[in-house]
């Protein structure tokens, strides 16, 4: 009994041991799966939740992260956009709580005939879903409109003649910066690039636009400057009372009280775009007069500036709209910066336009609420449950599709990587088992130097080495060749010694029948040794793939010319430049052929591993 005890302890003990060695492996797996899955995760997220540290993007379980990420795509990962358009100046993507949505439904369809049905100019809107103003996101509209241009020209050529420009790429064709509310935003409607997108804008539903909110913008850009974000303080200066901000809007027409007509004389004059403002027809007379002072009561020299042919002055026509000829657009400002009296200026913006709308259509809601201010966050809830499903497929692709279009659409990268992996992985089947042969076959006396040299390159790191390579390849002019990338790593150490100690274990029976049957020295390296070698044979050409297709820096370096960059260099470049979700998309896609080759060869290589071992 006590020696069945006691083996039954040892037995015990054992297993003990056993389970604790699985237990340590599980572990280690963990620590290598978890961060792995975090980076995974993090190659489907965007600014709003690249922070949140989860195995699973929170967006797949949770509507409200997946509705911020709609806001973030829909204005263009701008959040001072987001926070003029939505009233909310202390919102970010991450927080607070977005406010509740709107019980006033009839309102709100209101609201949506208006966006559909008014035909709004497209001078007061901005398209959505459009690009990052960093150039780190692809989103949806630039791809459509990329993809427009690429269905419309033929070549990348026919498209720079066209739209005069010096692309490089169809990746890089960089999306119109919209500030339809500044002074300043003026393109040339003889743009031929701003008349494309702008056609294009306009054949985009009306959800993937948004309208510009004069009353946020007048608050953001002229009131908090000046009186804080504290409506106290401006109640204080103006004398109203106030009960927010929310509540001061950009009026039609001059206020009476003075210094709110001060403020509001002073965006609308100097700073308000002039598409949103309107001059009164009483304005007729005395601005013919300020032309008739301006060119010296010279009709010529009007004419010549206009590149008009008017007779006399009184034939000008007055426009209470701004003009589109660039030189009446400057006489047209100056005019309202410094001579039309207050009361002839009157601000026409999508407030005002809605409110019409509603008088037209539904007098009850206008008469019953007062100023109608835009309820853009609610008809985005609207917009966003609609586009739910189409959204969530954007939020699982659009990183991967940002990598791949950069990769693919730049220069020759994948055709040169396939041609440099392949030339590393034939020359390293070349050299180096011809090497490892004659080392192992001949019985050099100097064999054991020879090795102890091979392996003393692998002491070197390739950061120290590199310089010396680059020199040399310069001397001898091999800078942006293949030959430059393949022939410093033709012959490698590790490769030599693992394939002769291999050649070392093959049968010396074998040769001696060959010699015996009269082979030649060719014949007994390629029918013997390299048909008995497949497996060392493809952890060496699965090492030469690898070497090959992570170099990077090595190659950015020998090879200075874009048109020879590889994969690995465009998506260093991308990295330096792309949001941090991206660059984990690019991380992963970067890792799939490896693993690919991998799952592929797996069976070989674990007997390449293997069988030595064995033997």
């Amino acid at each position: 009994m006590p020696i069945i005890s006691a083996i039954g302890r040892r037995d015990l003990k054992v297993r003990l041991l056993i389970w604790s060695v699985y237990a340590v492996l599980t572990l280690g797996a963990l620590s290598m799966i978890y961060p792995f899955l975090l980076m995974v995760s993090g190659s489907f997220k965007g600014e709003t939740d690249i922070y949140t540290m989860t195995p699973v993007p929170e967006f797949l379980h949770d509507d409200d992260w997946l509705f911020r990420r709609y806001l973030e795509s829909k204005y263009n990962v701008s959040i001072q956009t987001l926070q003029i358009v939505h009233h909310a100046e202390h919102l970010t993507w991450r927080g607070p709580t977005l406010p509740p949505a709107c019980s006033d439904e009839e309102l709100l369809k209101l609201y949506a005939r208006f966006r559909e049905e008014a035909g709004i100019p497209e001078t007061w809107q901005y398209l959505g879903h459009l690009h990052d103003l960093n150039d780190r996101f692809f989103l949806p509209n630039a791809r459509r409109f990329r993809e427009r241009l690429r269905e419309r020209f033929d070549s990348l050529d026919e498209l720079n003649r066209a739209m005069n420009a010096s692309y490089e790429s169809w990746s890089l064709i960089l999306m119109p910066v919209e500030k339809v509310e500044n002074r300043r935003y003026r393109p040339s409607r003889e743009d031929p690039f701003f008349q494309e997108f702008t056609r294009f804008k306009m054949t985009r539903p009306a959800s993937e636009r948004y309208l510009c909110d004069l009353d946020s913008v007048y608050r953001q850009l002229m009131l908090y400057p000046k009186f804080s974000r504290n409506v106290a303080k401006y109640n204080e200066a103006h004398g109203t009372a106030y009960a927010s901000y929310e509540e001061v809007l950009l009026p039609s027409t001059a206020p009476g009280n003075r210094l709110e007509r001060e403020d509001w004389e002073a965006y609308v004059r100097n700073e308000l775009n002039l598409n949103f403002v309107r001059m009164d027809k009483s304005q007729a007379e005395p601005f013919a007069e300020f032309l008739r002072g301006k060119y010296l009561d010279r009709i010529e020299l009007l004419n010549k500036a206009y590149g008009t042919s008017y007779a006399s002055f009184s034939e000008i026509p007055f426009r209470e709209s701004v003009p589109e000829n660039e030189m009446e657009i400057v006489d047209w400002e100056l005019w309202l910066r410094d001579k039309v009296p207050g009361e002839a200026i009157r601000v026409e913006g999508p407030r005002q336009a809605f409110e019409r709308f509603a008088a037209a259509n539904a007098p009850a809601v206008l008469a019953s609420r007062g100023p109608l201010s835009l309820k853009t966050l609610d008809l985005d809830r609207y917009d966003f449950e609609n586009a739910r499903s189409w959204f969530m497929r954007e939020c699982l692709t659009r990183n991967y599709i940002h990598v791949l279009d950069y990769v693919l659409l730049h220069g020759r990268g994948v055709l040169n990587t396939i041609i440099y992996c392949g030339l590393a992985i034939g020359t390293a089947l070349i050299v180096n088992p011809l090497a490892a042969y004659a080392l192992s076959r001949f019985k050099l006396p100097s064999t054991y130097k020879i090795l102890l040299f091979c392996m003393a390159t692998m002491a070197f790191p390739d950061a120290v080495i590199m310089i010396p390579e680059f020199l040399l390849l310069k001397n001898l002019r091999l800078l942006n060749t293949f030959s430059a990338l393949v022939l410093p790593g033709a012959a490698n150490g590790m490769a030599i010694f693992l394939l002769k100690g291999f050649f070392d274990s093959l049968p010396k029976e074998l040769f001696e029948a060959a010699d015996l049957d009269g082979a030649g020295e060719w014949t007994k390296f390629w029918s013997i040794t390299m048909s008995l070698s497949k497996p060392i044979l493809a952890v060496v050409a699965l090492g030469a793939f690898t070497a090959a297709y992570r170099a990077f820096m090595f190659a950015l370096i020998i090879i200075p010319d874009q048109e020879m960059w590889t994969i690995m260099v465009w998506l260093y470049q991308l990295q330096q430049m792309t949001h941090q979700s991206v660059t984990y998309a690019a991380l992963i896609i970067a890792a799939v052929p490896t693993f690919l080759v991998f799952v592929f060869c797996q069976n070989i290589i674990m007997r390449g591993i293997v069988v030595p071992t064995e033997k």
